[in-house]
Order: structure tokens, then sequence, then C-alpha cells
């Protein structure tokens, strides 16, 4: 298609410009947004480790859900409204 942008990156992705690497993986980009955070003060993820196991619990719920939610668009079977393959 004339004009049409094809990424040839995975989605979602960051580029830590600053640290010389790119990162691929959703879970991987916010982990590594809670550790750079500017006045890591708040511990993002987690002061102490009962904290560190509840954000993890946290995450893994979350993403759970995701899982479930965007898992359909990837599915080859899936039919459409239009009823059509």
């Amino acid at each position: 298609m004339e004009g049409a942008i094809f990424l040839s990156e995975p989605l979602p992705y960051l580029v830590d410009e600053h640290r010389g690497f790119t990162l691929t993986q959703s879970v991987a980009i916010m982990r590594h947004i809670a550790r750079i955070a500017p006045g890591n003060r708040a511990h993002l993820l987690g002061a102490g480790i009962k904290e560190q196991a509840l954000v993890d619990l946290l995450l893994e719920e979350v993403r759970d859900l995701k899982g479930r939610m965007t898992g359909m668009q990837y599915r080859q079977d899936v039919t459409t409204a239009a009823g059509k393959k």
C-alpha cells in the first residue's frame, strides 16, 4: 500500500537510549519504568519483600486478565460479526 508504514519491531517496545538497549515485552517494560522512575522514593516495585510479593501478585493478575481480553485478536478461527472467518 502506498504511504503505509510497516513496523518491523514487535509492539509494544521501549527504546532506552540512555542505557543503550530496547525492550520488547510489556511486563519487562513496566518493570523497567518502575525501576528507573525519577525519585524512586515511592518504591514502585514495593518497599520490602512483602510489598514486592504483593506487587508481583497484582502484576500477574493483570497479565492474566490482559491475556484473556487480548487473546481473541490473535486467534485464527474467530468468526467476525458478519459470520465470516
